[in-house]
């Protein structure tokens, strides 16, 4: 997991995730808004400069994920945001997907 999501600049972004279900080790950091750019380009980034293979996203915003949004798990912050049924459908798109 890559977080883009605004909460990337919550001091706790990482104990949220591992609360929520996620196992700590599936999570691999958080994109940083440099020079601006939308989020996909930023999450390109961000795996350009790491080694990944499989990734899902997380967010509650799918206007700008670009070639991202076939791996995109959207929340909605009016909804509760992050939930059991996007935790399981991240970790579902996790164990199916080919690098």
């Amino acid at each position: 997991f890559v977080v883009s999501s605004a909460w990337r600049d919550y001091e706790d972004w990482r104990e949220h995730l591992v609360t929520s279900g996620i196992p700590d080790e599936l999570i691999a950091g958080r994109t940083r808004p440099q020079g601006g750019g939308y989020r996909g380009r930023q999450i390109s980034d961000w795996l350009e400069a790491n080694d990944v293979g499989r990734y899902v996203v997380l967010d509650d915003e799918a206007w700008d994920m670009g070639v991202h949004r076939a791996r995109l798990v959207k929340t909605d912050i009016r909804a509760g945001g992050l939930q059991d049924r996007h935790v399981e459908a991240a970790l579902t798109l996790l164990r199916n997907r080919i690098a």
